[in-house]
């Protein structure tokens, strides 16, 4: 799932500043960040638990994240790119409902949806703060 935020930006932020803040937070979050200059923005991949057996029970967590300044605007995307295993464990899940392994996969999977949900918000929030930041340095 994709979206786009906009968000008002006084004239003196740093895109590239803001970008390495933000790649700051979530490295000290035990996320793996990498960040891509492309253009005229910044791209930001964010993943937690994504390797071995945690992806594989929906408890992984991802989010590609570009941003793009011009005319004080910061214009900010979200790809929520693990949407796909998730469901698909949870539906998996579902349907094995009545089984030893399908009610772990199911309470593990919904709650990678949770944390899925909740990445963008608190990413955005970040956003809003370290933006609100570069006013203060005025």
């Amino acid at each position: 799932m994709a979206s786009i935020k906009m968000l008002p930006v006084p004239p003196n932020l740093n895109l590239e500043e803001l970008t390495n803040a933000m790649a700051q937070i979530y490295q000290d979050l035990n996320y793996s960040v990498s960040v891509v200059s492309s253009g005229n923005g910044f791209s930001i991949d964010l993943r937690k638990d994504d390797a071995g057996l945690k992806k594989y029970l929906g408890l992984s967590t991802g989010l590609r994240v570009h941003m793009t300044l011009s005319s004080g605007t910061l214009t900010v995307s979200y790809h929520d790119e693990d949407w796909v295993i998730k469901i698909a464990i949870f539906a998996a899940a579902v349907l094995l409902v009545s089984s030893f392994i399908g009610v772990p996969l199911a309470i593990t999977s919904g709650y990678g949806i949770l944390c899925q949900l909740d990445l963008s918000n608190k990413t955005y929030k970040h956003i809003k703060m370290l933006a609100a930041s570069f006013k203060e340095q005025l």
